[in-house]
C-alpha cells in the first residue's frame, strides 16, 4: 500500500484451517500464547516500534490472527523476518505449565460476563447472524479450548501456521520502499487482489 509515511508497516493475517470449534479454539489459543511474547520480543527487546501486537482476528466465522508492527527503524523485510523468527521460537519456548495457564486465561476471557446490556444484545445479534440459535457459542468455544492438549496444539500450530500458511500481508514499505522477500504474489492494491474472483463477502 502506498502510504505517505516514513515508517514501515506490516499487518500479517494468518487464517485458521477451518470453521469448526476445534479450529477456532486452536487459533484463539495461538493468539493468546503469542500475544505477550510477541510484544516483549519485538517491541521491548528488539525495539522495532511502538505499535506492536498479535491478536485473535476471526472473520466471517473463519478463525485467524493478525501480527502487526509499525516500525520507524526497520524496513518491511526486516520486520517480516523478525515475525517469522518469533513464530519459529513459539513452540520450543512453551512448556506444559505455561500452556495450561494460557488455556485458563483464554477460557476466563471467553466466559467473561457481559459488562452491560449493549454487550449482551450484541452477542445475541452475532449469534443469530451465525445461526447459533441456542446462544451457546461461548460455552462451545470454551469447551473446545479446554479439550486441547499441548501435543494437539503443537501439531495444529506447526501444520497451519508454519508449514501451510493461508495468509495475507498488507505492507506499507515507508521510506525504505522495500517489500518482504519470499515466494508469493504481490498486489499493488486491494482491487488488484480481488480481480478475477467471482465472489467476496464483506461484513
Amino acid at each position: 500500500m502506498a502510504v505517505q509515511h516514513d515508517d514501515s508497516v506490516v499487518a500479517w493475517y494468518l487464517q485458521g484451517a477451518g470453521d469448526t470449534w476445534p479450529d477456532k479454539a486452536a487459533t484463539a489459543l495461538t493468539a493468546q500464547i503469542m500475544s505477550s511474547g510477541f510484544f516483549q520480543e519485538l517491541r521491548t527487546e528488539q525495539q522495532l516500534g511502538y505499535v506492536v501486537g498479535a491478536v485473535n482476528y476471526p472473520k466471517a466465522e473463519v478463525p485467524g490472527l493478525v501480527l502487526l508492527v509499525q516500525s520507524p527503524v526497520a524496513d518491511a523485510n526486516a520486520v517480516t523476518t523478525a515475525m517469522r523468527d518469533f513464530m519459529q521460537a513459539v513452540v520450543p519456548g512453551l512448556d506444559e505449565a505455561q500452556f495450561e495457564r494460557h488455556k485458563v486465561s483464554l477460557i476466563s476471557d471467553i466466559l467473561r460476563p457481559d459488562k452491560n446490556l449493549n454487550e449482551r444484545a450484541e452477542y445475541y445479534w452475532q449469534s443469530i447472524a451465525r445461526k447459533e440459535f441456542d446462544f451457546a457459542g461461548r460455552e462451545a468455544l470454551a469447551e473446545a479450548v479446554k479439550a486441547l492438549t499441548l501435543s494437539d496444539w503443537k501439531a495444529y500450530y506447526d501444520e497451519v501456521f508454519l508449514k501451510q500458511q493461508h495468509s495475507l500481508q498488507v505492507v506499507a514499505p515507508g521510506k525504505w520502499k522495500l517489500l518482504p522477500k519470499g515466494d508469493f504474489r504481490v498486489y499493488d492494491s486491494a482491487e488488484a487482489n480481488k480481480s478475477g474472483h467471482a465472489t467476496y463477502v464483506i461484513d
